[in-house]
């Protein structure tokens, strides 16, 4: 069996993508609910500028493939394992995307990102209830279909759950905000020529 600290270094082993990849050390964090499309704006503004995407779905499939069975294995390690490879990609100096609603993390990960000379910005992804809840249905169709495939395990329920979160948690300093019922390509344009705005890109 394999230790939590042998694990955090396996799964940092995974992370491929060059250091310094951007002018300035910067990460992008999702003020998002579930289903309402973190993962695919991540994926769609990494392939436009290259950024490492640092996402807890990913943590969670390779737990899997380690013996850990689940939806949610062992999210105490989960956890460390997302802390300690964040601060890896800071500490190489790789600006990044964290694929993870922040609502209720949101000083800290700027907190964290401040202490290692980086700046974040909030992106928040809003998207419809209509909507949410048909993407959240559609995926636990094809789970059920295919347990096997990649797609994150968190359903309606879930979202329930986090909806009251949002409705009580006040954001703070949103850089950019992203509606994933529309036109998903101009919004993310729109987002990378902000950046470069900020002298960042």
């Amino acid at each position: 069996m394999k230790t939590d600290e042998q694990l955090i270094e396996e799964y940092i082993k995974t992370i491929k993508t060059a250091h310094n990849n951007t002018k300035k050390l910067f990460a992008i964090g999702f003020i998002g609910i579930n289903g309402v499309g973190k993962s695919f704006v991540a994926k769609k503004l990494a392939e436009k500028i290259d950024l490492f995407i640092g996402s807890n779905d990913d943590i969670r499939r390779f737990l899997n493939n380690e013996g850990f069975k689940g939806a949610s294995p062992n999210q105490e390690l989960l956890q460390r394992i997302a802390e300690a490879s964040g601060d890896w990609v800071y500490k190489n100096n790789i600006s990044h995307i964290i694929d993870a609603d922040l609502i209720k993390f949101q000083e800290k990960a700027r907190a964290i990102a401040k202490q290692n000379g980086a700046k974040l910005f909030l992106v928040h992804l809003t998207c419809s209830e209509k909507i949410i809840l048909e993407r959240l249905q559609k995926r636990q169709q094809e789970i059920s279909v295919n347990p096997q495939n990649n797609l994150s395990r968190v359903g309606v329920e879930e979202y329930l759950k986090r909806k009251g979160i949002h409705e009580t948690t006040t954001i703070q300093d949103v850089f950019f905000k992203i509606d994933t019922g529309l036109k998903i390509d101009p919004q993310i344009e729109e987002l990378i020529n902000k950046l470069k705005q900020e002298k960042v890109l």
